[in-house]
């Protein structure tokens, strides 16, 4: 007699996960840091963001600055020019561990920073010819993986140098690879890339192999990452879609998303005016 019942509620939770995974929930700002309102940020407009052990860095594109926020402060270097931290056309920015790293497109270069914006080394992205990548990462080894829309290639260097080789062919994958937008690595070397043509994220294991090919249901997609043990991609209206399909939307007024970092459960949005710190609840899978 009971058995009914027994339907219903399973019924009702299988429902409750449905809409739980189908629609987009809400992410609210937990902070923010208004950019104008540092110390040091006059003319001052960064174009990308990224956190390290709760340290934030930028970078701003058109003045070439690289820029360490602290405390009420900016403290940067570059500039236009080829003085010794001088940049000419800086098109990526990533953190990892102590440093890090700026990529150069037209001059086919990657500069390294320690965290005190101290500039390491520089080195060359070339063989027989330079590659002119539009961005980069890098792996748990070291190694940094830079695409090149010339080629249709990924490559990998061997550690932090100037020494690569082929790492992933998508022109065996896809007639589309000149519409790859961004790369990310996850924290066992997993990789993820993103096609805006296809709208589709494409995922990789360690050793270059594909392993999945994903259909992303937000449009205009932009920047992908590992978060929570998933692939995660944002757009820049502020939705941020999970591998299994969950949609989660970013509480902002602003829809000029600029760049996005994250670092443990919380996400740093850069927008024209501001950066939002969200925090991300555990996302059940």
């Amino acid at each position: 007699m009971r058995m009914p019942l027994v339907k219903n509620k399973i019924h009702f939770l299988l429902l409750s996960l449905f809409f739980q995974i189908g629609f987009a929930q809400d992410l609210f700002q937990a902070d923010k840091i208004t950019i104008n309102q540092l110390n040091g940020a006059i003319n001052f407009s960064p174009s990308l963001i990224t956190v390290s052990n709760k340290q934030i860095f930028l970078l701003d594109k058109k003045s070439r600055i690289l820029a360490k926020i602290n405390n009420d402060s900016l403290n940067t270097v570059g500039g236009f020019g080829g003085s010794r931290y001088g940049m000419f056309d800086p098109v990526d920015l990533i953190a990892d561990q102590l440093d890090i790293f700026v990529l150069e497109q037209g001059t086919s270069k990657i500069s390294r920073f320690d965290f005190n914006l101290n500039l390491i080394q520089t080195f060359p992205l070339s063989s027989l010819e330079p590659k002119y990548p539009p961005f980069f990462n890098i792996d748990s080894k070291r190694n940094i993986l830079f695409y090149s829309p010339e080629d249709g290639i990924l490559f990998k260097t061997e550690s932090i140098s100037n020494k690569f080789f082929n790492f992933i062919d998508f022109n065996l994958l896809t007639d589309s690879y000149d519409c790859l937008l961004d790369i990310a690595i996850s924290r066992n070397d997993q990789c993820a890339v993103i096609f805006s043509c296809t709208n589709e994220l494409l995922m990789f294991n360690r050793n270059g192999s594909l392993t999945r090919r994903f259909k992303l249901t937000i449009k205009n997609p932009f920047k992908v990452s590992w978060f929570d043990n998933n692939w995660a991609v944002f757009n820049d209206m502020g939705q941020l879609e999970f591998q299994n399909a969950q949609i989660l939307n970013i509480d902002t007024e602003e829809t000029n998303i600029i760049d996005i970092a994250h670092e443990n459960n919380l996400l740093y949005v850069l927008t024209d005016s501001i950066i939002k710190i969200i925090e991300i609840p555990k996302i059940p899978f």
